[in-house]
């Protein structure tokens, strides 16, 4: 009965020593990586990247011709369509004005067949 008490607890002695030992090495690995993430607070600053900043070039662009071949006020129903489909930006209605104008004019000049 003695052997089994102090077997027991000779085991739990050397399993939290070893999780303390684990827990607090240096570097970035298991629970101290973990934990220095939790107290770091700050989300990260996500940079924008190159297939970013070209989806933002093509919409000004299309958003550009847009202006030339649109009227300056949006009917109220083709804004409600817009934003039900998923497109709430303010360029959306430009963008798509411009997108149809640019595929009328290649079929036009006979470049889409």
């Amino acid at each position: 009965m003695g052997w089994t008490i102090a077997t027991e607890t000779f085991v739990a002695t050397v399993a939290i020593l070893g999780a303390l030992i684990y827990a607090f090495t240096p570097g970035e690995i298991g629970i101290a990586g973990r934990l220095s993430n939790l107290l770091n607070v700050a989300a990260p600053v996500r940079e924008s990247g190159f297939k970013e900043k070209q989806k933002d070039r093509a919409l000004d662009k299309l958003a550009s011709v847009g202006k030339m071949v649109s009227s300056k006020t949006p009917s109220s129903q083709s804004q409600l369509m817009l934003v039900r489909a998923g497109f709430r930006s303010p360029q959306a209605r430009q963008a798509i004005n411009g997108l149809s104008a640019a595929s009328i004019g290649s079929h036009r000049d006979g470049l889409l067949q």
